[in-house]
């Protein structure tokens, strides 16, 4: 059951960090194709139809409610991401006691 509730934290916190990152932009030929997600990119958006007046510029994942921005989710990508983060999570619940063991001596 915890590891559920693990993996279930894993892939919120991917999904958020998917959402907060941003993807520096240098120029217009790089809005086909940015990459989203931490620490691997499993999310592809093309947000050419955005044009901005100067360069560079930090770009995020963007929903459209009106009209879908073109988007490729890689889902082999997002469970190696939920994985990564699992473990992250995994050694600071297991080394939390450990550390506070030895501040108390």
């Amino acid at each position: 059951m915890k590891a559920l509730l693990i993996l279930l934290i894993s892939a919120i916190i991917t999904w958020t960090l998917a959402l907060w990152k941003t993807t520096r932009v240098t120029s217009a030929t790089e809005l086909s194709s940015l990459g989203f997600g931490w620490p691997l990119q499993w999310i592809e958006q093309d947000q050419s139809r955005f044009q901005w007046a100067s360069y560079p510029q930090d770009a995020r994942l963007t929903f459209v409610k009106f009209d879908q921005l073109p988007a490729y989710v890689d889902w082999g990508l997002f469970a190696a991401n939920v994985l990564i983060i699992a473990c992250a999570l995994l050694v600071i619940y297991f080394s939390f006691p450990l550390i506070l063991r030895m501040f108390r001596k």
